[in-house]
């Protein structure tokens, strides 16, 4: 590069980035002739590194106006371009390379960057991608303006009005949105302030109301960002480049508030004037999902699939024309209980983006109720899980009961540490191998956190081995009661090696009724909690059978019977549990929760018949909301 006659400037303003800075200026010092960095008052380290990876420094006052400060930092820039990046933002390789060449280009005046918004900093979390202007020739009429969301293109067709703004394609990683970022609370309550003193001056500037309720959003004071979203729709012209994500970014909020009719309303306006902006149909979909009213979701959600791309002007969540509509899509099948299709719709998700643990972990669930045998299970599986690292794929095989998959891992060559080798052990249990298990977990020293569960483990393997060896072997064991008391889980993966065997182990042990009935009410709850409905049900009765009638144990049974689509049953149980007991709000709650869904189910069919009927969606969208409250209500004894 010619320093002398450079062609691309990098101007920044930071303060106290040590933390970021880096990363941003290691991701891009080759692509650019100059580095110019305006300090505004860090009190770190972030000038000493800054200068170290070959910026030039300087030092100003921060005076409250992101502009002043923009504008200061672009005077010393000797570049026939300009671009503009932020500390906690990254280049990727491929815009790095590409730089050069848009700048070399003689019709532009301007290009405009995808920002691509992390929620968190594992790169297959969710992303927000919008769009700003961060490339532009360097001209001293060509200034920002605005005190903070700072703008410059204004001014460059002001100075310029034929001037030729593209559209780059290419992305600009930022941080600063991350939930897990230090500073994101603190630089949001920063931006509340800036926002407040600029609408004082310009209380009709429908963009600072929209960005001031995008802060509020951010800092969880929903309300008011509601009160900011609605002004700023009322004084928002139809041409204004941001009214497109506000009709999202208002809907959002009033999702979150469970505002859902008035949302509904708001979304059918936004895809009035934007028909092709699939975040519009995508946040319908979770409407009617939260509704259930799913085959209008999945309408929504097949809309957004129809997409090939989104215009790049719309602020728009990466994967809403594909895999997390895939994802919705498998849920609505999985409610439907059509399993296939479920596993279908997720396969695509995986396949198309969804790469976390968690959506391998849906497949593997939607799949294990998908196929007939275990052999077809780990089949699919085995194909379908190579994007996961040892350890998760391992514990996916596992949950999924793919045992012989998860010896097949073990055995494969890689290095085992203690957790694979409480899996095998598990593993070979489920196959009543007892004796291989032993050796595995023989293996975990004591200085392992898996120690103590091995122990208990090794402990059961001799029991459930030998049935003659369980009267010498159970004496009272004070370990093996504390950790059936404060840890039921490994209890519970016992019982589904053998489950008579277990308890009675458990009996013998614990020698005592309510020491046994609280232990199988803690089962009940695993059971019931992962889905284990039959499981949970045999559990909660032989509480009963013990002549425990508690008033918990008949609400655990109603929401189990409830839940295996029993619902007179489960009403029954519950009923019987607020008799027992009238004073507890817990049994009052969990029975009003299970009538507002029988009624809610009731309308839904009215729905079916009269689906334009509007007041049935309004009645249905009140239910839903009051529920929604339910669930977030805390009760008290």
């Amino acid at each position: 590069m010619d320093i002398s006659k450079p062609l691309i400037s990098l101007c920044m303003i930071v303060k106290n980035e040590e933390e970021n800075i880096a990363r941003c200026l290691e991701s891009i010092k080759s692509y650019v002739d100059e580095i110019l960095i305006l300090d505004t008052g860090s009190t770190d380290q972030t000038p000493k590194i800054a200068k170290k990876l070959g910026a030039v420094v300087s030092f100003g006052t921060w005076e409250n106006d992101f502009s002043r400060a923009r504008n200061e930092s672009i005077k010393a820039a000797k570049g026939k371009w300009i671009l503009i990046l932020d500390a906690d933002e990254e280049v990727p390789e491929e815009t790095g390379r590409a730089l050069r060449e848009l700048a070399e280009k003689e019709e532009a005046e301007a290009y405009i960057f995808n920002i691509v918004n992390y929620t968190t900093k594992d790169k297959d979390c969710q992303k927000q991608i919008g769009l700003n202007l961060r490339m532009f020739r360097n001209n001293p009429l060509y200034t920002f303006q605005g005190k903070i969301h700072e703008q410059i293109k204004g001014n460059i067709l002001k100075a310029n009005p034929g001037a030729k703004i593209i559209h780059s394609g290419l992305n600009i990683i930022h941080y600063g949105y991350c939930s897990d970022n230090k500073k994101r609370k603190e630089k949001n309550l920063r931006n509340i302030e800036l926002l407040k003193e600029a609408l004082a001056e310009n209380p009709r500037d429908a963009f600072l109301h929209y960005n001031l309720g995008v802060s509020y959003y951010v800092n969880g004071r929903l309300e008011k960002a509601i009160e900011h979203y609605q002004r700023a729709k009322q004084l928002t012209g139809t041409k204004a480049f941001f009214r497109p994500v506000l009709f999202r970014n208002f809907a959002i909020c009033l999702f979150d508030l469970t505002r859902y009719e008035e949302a509904l309303n708001l979304l059918n306006e936004g895809l009035s004037y934007y028909p092709d902006y699939p975040d519009l149909y995508y946040l319908k979909g979770q409407i009617y999902f939260a509704l259930r009213l799913v085959n209008h979701a999945q309408e929504c959600f097949e809309n957004c699939l129809k997409f090939t791309r989104v215009k790049p002007e719309y602020v728009s969540t990466q994967g809403i024309n594909g895999f997390l509509s895939y994802e919705y899509l498998a849920d609505i099948y999985g409610y439907k209980n059509n399993w296939p299709k479920a596993t279908e719709y997720q396969l695509l998700a995986v396949k198309n983006g969804a790469k976390s643990y968690t959506s391998a972990h849906r497949l593997a669930v939607f799949a294990a109720r998908s196929f007939q045998n275990k052999r077809d299970l780990s089949v699919f599986l085995k194909e379908n899980l190579h994007h996961l690292t040892r350890e998760n794929k391992t514990n996916i095989l596992f949950n999924a009961g793919c045992f012989n998959l998860v010896l097949e891992e073990f055995e494969s060559g890689g290095e085992n540490n203690h957790q694979d080798l409480l899996l095998a052990a598990k593993a070979q249990m489920h196959f009543k191998k007892w004796e291989k298990a032993q050796k595995y977990l023989d293996l975990i020293p004591a200085n392992s956190e898996n120690y103590q569960e091995a122990q208990i483990l090794k402990y059961f393997c001799l029991c459930l081995k030998d049935q003659s060896s369980e009267q010498k072997l159970l004496k009272p064991d004070f370990s093996i009661r504390a950790v059936i008391n404060t840890n039921p889980e490994i209890i519970y993966q016992l019982l589904l090696f053998d489950k008579e065997r277990t308890l009675s182990i458990c009996k013998n042990i614990l020698n005592s009724s309510a020491d046994l009935n609280l232990l199988l009410s803690k089962l009940g709850k695993i059971a019931l909690k992962t889905g284990n409905l039959n499981l949970a049900e045999s559990l909660f009765l032989s509480n009963l059978s013990s002549s425990h009638h508690s008033p918990e144990i008949y609400r655990l049974l109603g929401e189990t019977y409830i839940s295996m689509g029993e619902k007179t049953e489960g009403l029954y149980f519950l009923c019987q549990a607020v008799l027992m007991e009238p004073n507890k709000s817990e049994n009052y709650l969990c029975l009003l929760k299970h009538v507002v869904d029988y009624f809610a189910e009731r309308i839904r069919e009215i729905f079916r018949i009269y689906p334009h009927w509007g007041l049935i969606t309004h009645h249905l969208c009140a239910l839903t909301t009051f529920r929604t409250k339910l669930d977030g209500k805390e009760v008290s004894s």
